[in-house]
């Protein structure tokens, strides 16, 4: 059905789409490109049937349209895009009356409304009395085609160009000693700054801006045939690094192009730059030059003072004034540029006009700050210039200890001027000296004099203000003044004692009471200035002794109230801090025989004293005997300790060293540790001790209290965090001989029940293993310390105030000095490379994890059905070698994560756990980890776990091509990345991958070989780092049985691969059976 549009006004367009209609415009269009009356004109052309040809086509969501119309024989063709929404994209019209894109026509108009009438089944359309308008739009569409082909034509031969030149100047020999030189030019009473680029030969910058942009892109230029260069900072000598700097600042104050002009906004930087450049073409002097001059006019009731510029050309910049002439650029001192500045700056444009009444305070304050650098000419102004005075001061003590103060003005001839001192223009010096005697003192207008009255502040005035007065004026004090000006010191003696595992420590004065002692440091806490002693003496706060006295007291949280008759006692933990400071002190200290004793034998007892298990001595490597009997000096004077060694020195076999170096009757031992960790105790343990016997209490709680129950019986008990958690109560009476915590970092939140558990647990020794006591803060070392010698670090409270806010946020260096100085004592840390020649090239661990019940419940379940299978085989003798490997890799996969087979599972699996641990760990010591795994399902839900933690990471596939494969490899090795996923076909050879110190098997494979080339992609030559090799196995699990038979067997992978001697032909039905046990 067709619609007729009889009206449209511009304000109020009615654009009408019946049902059916497809072609419709929106009013804002219409009103956005027609003003009325070309809108008018469109209505009047299309009513008289004026369009002569028309053609639309749709391309996609566009509607392509070419009109003409024809008025007395004049013929106008325009050509409109409409897109299905009823936007006008683009019109053009070849009269006069279109502005294309933005004022339409009649002729678009009335072609438009034509174009309203058209329905869906009419395109595409083709109105045309003389001709095949729609050719003529396949035409036009073509030549735009074709346009657009050359112009992107042309981008590529432009972007091969481009590589082109980049190849041959890549081709080129680079430069190695690149160096700028500046140049300065003096043009029209201004400098200006150009700079050459040389090495062998100079070359001139023509672009400044063109040279920085080429320095951060590292760019290759060709400046001519002597000088090739990347622009590399590492090609500039020292000199030309410190011009690009001011190059790039300042280049927006340019001349041109190739030149910086210097001005009072750069000259300073500019100085300094420049100065020791040896190729620069003008000199620099560092000299008053005298050669600013002043002249001097006087009339009756003015003076004028005006500046005669010198010759050269002078630059004030904010920090110092500059004068240029004969290529020489000199800066005055900062003294003489202070004091002209101002001055200079408003002499620049204008004379100064002075009052002759003023001329005393304009000496005052201006002429005597210049004299000394200025020339004056002219009139003599002396008779209105102030006199020379000079100032005597009497201060004394009255009958009531209150202070006065008498001043006493002298004029040049000594003479004491008797005038109102207001009505004196003194000189500056002596300003400063009335306005410090008014902020400290009070002015009796009838006696003239300055009064104080309270004793503090009287003797705070007399021997801190008064002194500083003394270059400015002449100062006489009286008799008692001199006795307050002069306090003794406290001569104090210390003396140290160890008695009860207690520190005892006396102080003494030889020249004070025991009982006013306490006095005296409380006077000093208070930030007193004095005090005074009950028989009138001073004494001096501000003396060492005392200051290193109360920095003892603060170090060990005494309390001033804690003296009792000059005695305080603190705990045996702070004897080698207390040596330390004793060595160090101002103070004189008196040391008894065990206190002395207690230090020779921490600090000077020969380590070959305690021997070290004969079983352990040819397995400890030097370091690891270094680290037993650290640990085992420590528990012999009752320390505890941190062994803080780097992951893989093996902190867990020297710990066991001192264990078993202790056994005894009653001598059990606690190993407390991630739930991940516990087994691999038990494994280490067996794998080089005989003599220790180990339980591991895990299992629900019945399982667990009939293991507690038994521990007498024991060496070591080892157990998790979160068990230990749960069974305190089953453990509070018992008192074990070594308590060990590894992976200490899990009680770093003291708020938080594991800390707060162990914490209750009776043990004599404590040590904690952790090569990260620090993560976030130094609350997490308080932690640490808390455990193992409570008080030691005090309250965390006190450990916050004291210590924590002030390094943390204060950044208080003194702060640091001292907790280190407390806690170094009792952390041994030693790193990968300082122990390198110590450590084995590669070490492996086997990391063996326990299922949860839950995980415990599905892999039996599946264990029983595939048992069942077999058992069906083997009855009818017909055992499938395919079979048994998809039942081996079910059982393998359930190990990785269940969720490869059980969509409905939604926690990570133990072992990917346990795998972030280790990531985790080794991401905080900045190494980088391979991680493979046979299955790439497994890689996923690793992927998906390192995204969660924001861990940075590629992955390497079959699916990956190979330029993807060199790539990830090349990035790999040079950048930040921390962790590379890599599956067992794609990465097992062909890759170097040293950049990687930690390997990750996430599942045992097969071909023990193949297992160790995957290792030797990081462990191969050009790694310099020793390599952690960590084989994640599932306790009771078929992975076990994998790892038992690589070792029984020399290729586990040809046994069920291969049709050879060692296929799964020639194992024995027993050997199957036992593989699914």
């Amino acid at each position: 059905m067709r619609i007729s549009i009889s009206s449209f006004q511009k304000n109020n367009v009615i654009i009408a789409k019946w049902e059916g209609l497809l072609m419709y415009i929106k009013d804002d269009e219409i009103n956005k490109y027609f003003n009325e009356p070309n809108w008018k004109v469109a209505h009047n052309l299309f009513q008289h049937n004026t369009i002569s040809n028309m053609s639309v086509i749709k391309d996609g969501q566009i509607y392509q349209i070419v009109g003409s119309t024809n008025v007395n024989g004049k013929i106008d063709t325009a050509t409109i895009q409409v897109d299905t929404g009823g936007h006008i994209l683009e019109f053009n019209c070849d009269c006069n009356h279109c502005k294309p894109n933005e004022l339409a026509c009649g002729h678009i108009g009335a072609i438009l409304l034509k174009f309203y009438g058209l329905e869906a089944s009419d395109l595409p359309y083709s109105f045309n009395q003389k001709g095949n308008y729609a050719d003529q739009l396949q035409a036009l569409q073509a030549k735009k085609e074709a346009a657009h082909l050359k112009e992107q034509a042309n981008l590529t031969f432009s972007l091969i160009e481009q590589y082109k030149n980049q190849h041959r100047l890549h081709q080129l020999q680079l430069n190695q000693h690149i160096h700028l030189i500046p140049q300065v030019k003096s043009t029209f009473n201004r400098l200006s700054l150009s700079y050459k680029i040389a090495s062998d030969r100079s070359y001139t910058i023509k672009n400044l801006n063109t040279f920085i942009q080429n320095i951060k892109a590292n760019e290759i230029v060709e400046y001519g045939n002597a000088l090739v260069t990347d622009h590399n900072s590492k090609a500039f000598d020292s000199s030309s690094l410190k011009q690009i700097r001011f190059i790039k600042e300042y280049f927006h104050l340019k001349d041109d192009d190739r030149s910086i002009r210097i001005t009072s906004d750069n000259i300073d930087d500019f100085f300094l730059t420049h100065y020791d450049n040896l190729d620069i073409n003008i000199n620099f002097t560092t000299i008053d030059l005298q050669n600013f001059i002043l002249e001097i006019q006087k009339d009756e009731d003015y003076t004028t003072i005006k500046y005669k510029e010198p010759d050269g050309i002078t630059i004030i910049g904010h920090q110092y004034i500059y004068y240029f002439d004969h290529y020489t650029l000199n800066r005055y001192s900062k003294e003489c540029s202070d004091a002209l500045r101002p001055l200079l700056t408003h002499l620049e444009n204008n004379s100064l006009t002075i009052p002759n009444n003023e001329l005393p305070h304009f000496s005052k304050y201006i002429i005597d700050s210049v004299v000394p650098y200025v020339e004056f000419t002219g009139d003599d102004i002396d008779e209105y210039l102030p006199m020379d005075i000079s100032l005597l001061i009497y201060v004394d003590l009255n009958n009531n200890n209150e202070l006065s103060v008498t001043l006493d003005y002298r004029d040049d001839q000594g003479n004491t001027i008797l005038e109102n001192p207001k009505d004196l223009v003194l000189p500056l010096k002596l300003d400063g000296v009335i306005q410090t005697l008014q902020k400290y003192l009070e002015y009796d207008e009838i006696t003239q004099m300055y009064y104080l009255y309270n004793e503090e502040d009287i003797y705070d005035f007399i021997t801190r203000v008064l002194p500083s007065l003394n270059n400015d004026c002449e100062i006489y004090i009286s008799e008692e003044i001199k006795q307050m000006n002069k306090p003794k010191n406290m001569k104090l003696n210390i003396g140290v004692r160890l008695q009860n595992d207690l520190l005892k420590i006396d102080i003494n004065s030889i020249n004070v009471d025991k009982e006013e002692i306490k006095d005296i440091l409380y006077a000093f806490q208070h930030k007193k200035n004095y005090h005074r002693l009950k028989n009138g003496e001073f004494i001096n706060l501000d003396d060492d002794s005392i200051k290193d006295l109360d920095l003892l007291f603060n170090d060990l949280n005494i309390e001033y109230n804690d003296l009792k008759d000059g005695e305080v006692e603190v705990d045996k933990y702070h004897s080698l801090y207390l040596e330390n400071f004793m060595n160090s002190s101002s103070l004189h200290f008196n040391r008894d025989q065990h206190f002395q004793d207690l230090i020779s034998h921490i600090e000077e007892k020969d380590p070959e004293d305690i021997q070290v298990p004969q079983n352990y001595s040819k397995i400890l490597r030097d370091y690891q005997v270094q680290g037993f009997k650290w640990l085992k000096t420590m528990s012999e004077y009752g320390f505890g300790g941190i062994l803080a060694d780097d992951m893989g020195l093996g902190k867990t076999l020297q710990v066991m060293t001192l264990i078993e170096d202790g056994i005894g009757e009653n001598h059990v031992s606690l190993v407390v540790a991630p739930a991940t960790l516990i087994y691999n105790w038990q494994d280490e343990i067996k794998k080089f001790s005989k003599k220790l016997k180990t339980v591991c209490i895990t299992g629900n709680i019945a399982q667990r209290k009939k293991l507690i129950e038994s521990i007498p019986e024991y060496d070591i008990v080892i157990t998790s965090y979160d068990y230990i958690r749960r069974d305190y109560e089953l453990y509070k009476d018992y008192q074990f001989y070594y308590f060990i915590l590894d992976e200490a970092q899990y009680i770093k939140n003291q708020s938080t029940k594991n800390a707060q558990t162990v914490k209750l647990i009776n043990g004599k020794y404590r040590f904690a293993l952790t090569g990260t006591p620090i993560e976030n803060s130094l609350a997490e070392l308080w932690s640490i310390f808390d455990f193992l010698m409570p008080q030691y670090l005090y309250n965390y409270h006190h450990f916050k105030e004291t210590y924590e806010i002030p390094i943390i946020k204060n950044e208080d260096q003194q702060k640091q000095a001292k907790l280190k100085q407390l806690v170094e004592p009792f952390i041994l840390r030693r790193t990968k490379k300082e122990v390198l020649t110590e450590l084995p090239d590669k070490i492996e661990n086997n990391v063996i994890i326990p299922f949860t019940p839950e995980e415990e419940k599905v892999y039996l379940a599946n264990l029983s059905t595939i048992n069942s299978e077999l058992q069906s085989a083997i009855q009818v003798n017909h055992i499938d070698k395919i079979q048994i490997l998809a039942m081996m890799t079910r059982l393998r996969q359930l190990c990785c994560d269940q969720r490869i087979l059980y969509k409905d599972i939604i926690e990570p699996s133990s072992k990917l756990k346990a795998c972030m641990d280790i990531i985790e760990t080794a991401k905080e010591n900045n190494q980088k980890v391979l991680l493979f795994s046979s299955f790439t399902k497994s890689l996923d839900l690793i992927e998906a776990e390192l995204r969660k933690k924001d861990i940075s990471y590629y992955v390497l596939t079959g699916s990956t091509t190979k330029i993807k494969r060199h790539q990830l490899v090349n990035a790999f090795q040079n950048d930040q990345t921390t962790v590379f996923l890599i599956s067992l076909k794609a990465g097992g050879t062909g890759l170097n991958l040293t950049s990687a110190s930690t390997v990750i098997h996430y599942d045992p494979w097969w071909n023990m070989s193949a297992q160790n080339q995957a290792t030797d992609r990081a462990y191969r030559i050009g790694q310099t780092n020793n390599v952690q090799v960590y084989k994640l196995i599932m306790k009771n699990s078929i992975e076990e049985k994998i790892q038992k038979l690589q070792e029984q067997k020399q290729d586990l992978s040809n046994m069920f691969i291969e049709n050879n001697n060692g296929s799964i032909t020639q194992m024995s039905t027993a050997d199957i059976i036992d593989l699914f046990k």
